[in-house]
Formats: structure tokens, sequence, C-alpha cells
């Protein structure tokens, strides 16, 4: 028996890679670890606004300047954490 060494996805991740994966010129693959910069997915500058207005639309939320950093947007494991804590807000 094989096992997966990723983590269980959760419905916001799944959610997340989604829109990465329009955002992004190629999606993810698979394998692509939660933690791993997208920056080396290709995601720029116009990338992360672009992204920020999918999440924005998505989730019908407005994200707020503070929210908007490297940690959190970096890396699907920065959007997930940042939006788990704004979802639970609501």
């Amino acid at each position: 028996m094989t096992t997966d060494a990723r983590p269980a996805e959760t419905d916001l991740g799944m959610r997340l890679r989604g829109i990465v994966d329009r955002v992004l010129t190629q999606p993810l693959p698979h394998s692509w670890p939660a933690d791993r910069p997208l920056t080396e997915a290709g995601l720029d500058s116009v990338g992360v606004l672009n992204l920020v207005a999918e999440i924005e639309a998505e989730f019908a939320l407005q994200l707020d300047e503070s929210e908007l950093s490297e940690e959190s947007l970096g890396s699907l494991a920065g959007l997930e954490a940042m939006l788990a804590a704004r979802i639970a807000d609501r």
C-alpha cells in the first residue's frame, strides 16, 4: 500500500488552486507543494492583481491592503491561511 505524502487538500485549498490555475498561463502541477513560492510558477505583479480580483470575486469579499503581503499571497499555503482567517471573521 502506498501513501500520499501530501496533506489532504481542503475545499478552500482546492478552490484557491483553481483560482491560481486560472491566473497563471499554465496550471500548477498536481504535486506543487503548498508552501512553494508561486513566483516559481510564473506569478508576477500583474498576476497578483488578477489573483486578488479573482479571490475577491470568488469569495464575495474585499481584501484589505493589510492582508496583501508576500507571505499571504506568495504561496497556496499563505493564501489559504489568510482566507481561512478572513472567512472565520465573517
